[in-house]
Formats: structure tokens, C-alpha cells, sequence
């Protein structure tokens, strides 16, 4: 998965990677993503990674900022697929 691989680069810090985790599965079930080796769930992966730096600790934070981050403002409803073409596009535009 390509948490783990950016945790590992990561100062340590259970708590930190405990969070990271935590908002990245959180991420990816909200997006309804089942294959994690789709390359998206690495852009997901280096923004979860990038607002856990700030400092914040709460996973559901954690994911909400990352998918803002980039562009995505609200995970599809249940019950609908997920937006993957749109949610590629933003990724596509956005930069760490």
C-alpha cells in the first residue's frame, strides 16, 4: 500500500502514523476505492502525508483536508459510484 511506503520515510511517531493510517483507509473507503495499487491512492497517500506534517491528529480531519487538498470537496454519496475520472483529474493538477 502506498501509505507504508511514505510512512516509512516519515519521522517516526506512533501517534503520526497511527493517524496516518487511520485517514488513509478512512480516505480510500469513502472513495469506495478496492484496488490499492491504483495509482491514485499514492497521491492520496503523499496528501494524508502532507497535512499530517501541520501537526493535525484527528484521522477524520486528516482525510477531509487531504481530499480538499485536492479538489475533492465531498466523497460520493452512498450508494453512488465514485467520481474516479474526476477525482483523476484533480489529482492529475495537483502538486507536492
Amino acid at each position: 500500500m502506498a501509505i507504508y511506503r511514505l510512512i516509512a520515510s516519515v519521522i517516526s511517531g506512533s501517534d503520526k502514523i497511527e493517524a496516518m493510517i487511520k485517514a488513509y483507509e478512512t480516505t480510500l473507503t469513502a472513495l469506495r476505492m478496492i484496488d490499492r495499487k491504483d495509482p491514485l491512492t499514492e497521491i492520496i497517500a503523499k496528501s494524508i502525508v502532507t497535512v499530517t506534517a501541520t501537526g493535525e491528529r484527528n484521522p477524520e480531519v486528516i482525510s477531509k483536508r487531504a481530499l480538499n487538498a485536492l479538489g475533492i470537496r465531498n466523497a460520493p454519496p452512498s450508494g453512488q459510484p465514485p467520481r474516479a475520472a474526476a477525482i483523476k483529474r484533480s489529482a492529475a493538477s495537483a502538486e507536492f
